[in-house]
């Protein structure tokens, strides 16, 4: 069975289980992003990515792929609305043909995985590198292998109490690890930091990958696993409005950077 397809039956006893506990809300599926043609962009509204046919796209992109990136955030955020397709979003952008990102939310993945994906031992990718364009970050953003986990499975709005997400987190403790480690991503950026403490990183090293460790005395950005040779990012989510992208980039990218310099190793391919 492949990761995508392993991810599909965890999503769907995820879905039982959510049934069984009464979870009224619409179930929202996750996992590795659609990779087919994009959808319903000629009027601005609703431009989604759709699935390859028989998903052959999204599972060889994948499996082969030499780095992995997944982003684990809380809850989607629906705005008091129906939820959609996760896997589909295009990176913020409205219509077919463009290449503006918009939105702090998408900017901010977009842009940081251009970063990470660019990045090496010998060269940081700076915010105003003339190659840096939202061009050239969404056609990475469109071919990486990349995949989105929400921790809690059915939309929420603005935000979600930490409390809330952590009873959460245990009633579904079990899939949500089984989901992780089906994925096997290198790279963990883990949207959940929040008055010091980020819940999503700390069930990363409870329950998955438990030799983490914080890599820079000065700063508490990367967090890796050399058994695993994996990296967790503990990071903001990607709406924090208490920084500027550019900031949040900088110091998501430099701390990346400088792990980069002592362990070249890392980029060696994963597969």
């Amino acid at each position: 069975m492949s990761i995508y397809s392993k991810n599909e039956e965890i999503l769907k006893r995820w879905e039982v289980k959510s049934k069984k506990n009464k979870e009224i809300d619409e179930f929202v599926p996750d996992g590795i992003m659609y990779r087919g043609e994009l959808h319903n962009c000629e009027n601005g509204i609703g431009c989604e990515h759709l699935p390859s046919k028989d998903f052959k796209v999204e599972t060889e992109t994948w499996e082969n792929a030499p780095m992995r990136f997944l982003y684990i955030t809380k809850e989607l955020n629906a705005y008091d609305g129906p939820a959609w397709e996760v896997r589909g979003e295009v990176g913020g952008r409205k219509k077919m043909d463009s290449y503006e990102v918009r939105g702090p939310f998408h900017r901010n993945i977009v842009y940081q995985l251009y970063g990470l994906g660019h990045t090496t031992p010998k060269r940081k990718v700076l915010w105003n590198d003339k190659e840096f364009t939202d061009e050239n970050a969404l056609k990475f953003y469109d071919s990486c292998a990349f995949a989105r986990i929400n921790v809690k499975k059915q939309a929420g709005e603005n935000s979600i109490e930490d409390n809330v997400l952590s009873a959460y987190m245990g009633k579904y403790s079990a899939l949500l690890q089984e989901q992780i480690l089906n994925l096997d991503a290198d790279i963990i950026v883990c949207g959940g930091s929040k008055g010091g403490r980020n819940l999503i990183l700390d069930f990363l090293k409870e329950n998955c990958y438990e030799d983490l460790t914080a890599v820079m005395p000065d700063n508490n950005w990367i967090y890796y696993s050399e058994k695993y040779n994996k990296i967790a990012i503990n990071s903001w989510h990607p709406s924090y409005f208490g920084i500027s992208s550019q900031d949040f980039y900088d110091g998501m990218i430099t701390a990346y950077f400088n792990f980069l310099k002592k362990n070249p190793q890392f980029l060696k391919s994963h597969r």
